[in-house]
């Protein structure tokens, strides 16, 4: 689930700057595979939670009277905030099994610009008063890192239904 406050100024009638701030929401992943050895794996709990503040260029089309096309695109400052933890398991020949911390990559918080792109459709039913439906990319999100087959940075969709005033 996420959220997003933005506020805008039209330009022209198809140009318009927005300034937002967004909650991207938490996501959470549970991992688990296995070593070159089928008596050894990894378990791995993952919580990232996601925040932006950005500056986008709005263009618009309209499509009707009262609906219209958008594109923005834009750039934010992203904070990411990982918690991961996780145990290795190996399985001893006697049938015991040993546990200990699995491996974990330093300061997993990756705070800094990334571009975002978004498209979307908003139909004004009153003057000023619209409802608009977006999808927006957040690219190159958290801190690169190689451990184990992961990798640290990714890219966010995030799509949203929301209302807009106009004043």
């Amino acid at each position: 689930t996420a959220g997003r406050l933005f506020a805008g100024l039209r330009i022209t009638p198809n140009l318009a700057v927005e300034a937002d701030y967004a909650d991207l929401g938490t996501l959470k992943g549970h991992a688990m595979w296995h070593g070159v050895d089928p008596f050894f794996q990894f378990e791995r709990f993952t919580r990232v939670e996601a925040r932006a503040a950005g500056l986008s260029l709005v263009g618009s089309v309209p499509l009707a009277s009262r609906l219209e096309l958008f594109a923005r695109a834009g750039a934010a400052y992203a904070w990411v905030d990982y918690d991961t933890h996780g145990n290795a398991f190996i399985r001893n020949p006697g049938g015991g099994v040993t546990s200990f911390p699995s491996p974990k990559p330093p300061n997993l918080n990756g705070n800094g610009t990334v571009g975002l792109l978004a498209a979307g459709l908003e139909h004004r039913f009153t003057d000023r008063w619209s409802v608009r439906a977006e999808w927006a990319r957040y690219f190159g999100l958290g801190r690169s890192y190689e451990l184990i087959g992961e990798r640290g940075k990714f890219d966010l969709d995030v799509a949203s239904v929301g209302l807009a005033w106009r004043f």
